[in-house]
């Protein structure tokens, strides 16, 4: 667990992981399915380098921010290239 309760952001996103991934006795579904409308499927138990579940967990949450990095790249590039095109294009009204 969590050494003070300063740290709670070290572990926010597997504990929401493991939440939205888990089976609810009411529903009988993860809210990941409910959501998307499919089943989570996990290659945890066949890591090629034997990694202990956590240390896979915490390798995927790590790579999270640069996966949104690059998607927000990505979005800016794509609305200035469509900037772009829109100015260049005369406005008769």
């Amino acid at each position: 667990m969590a050494e003070t309760i300063n740290d709670w952001d070290t572990y926010i996103q597997l504990v929401l992981f493991s939440y939205q991934t888990c089976e609810f006795r009411v529903t009988g579904q993860s809210p990941f399915t409910l959501v998307y409308g499919k089943n989570l499927i996990l290659a945890m138990n066949s890591s090629s380098k034997g990694q202990e579940l956590i240390e896979r967990l915490l390798e995927i949450t790590d790579k999270v921010p640069q996966l949104r990095t690059n998607a927000r790249r990505a979005i800016k590039k794509a609305q200035a290239k469509l900037e772009e095109t829109f100015n260049k294009k005369e406005v008769k009204f």
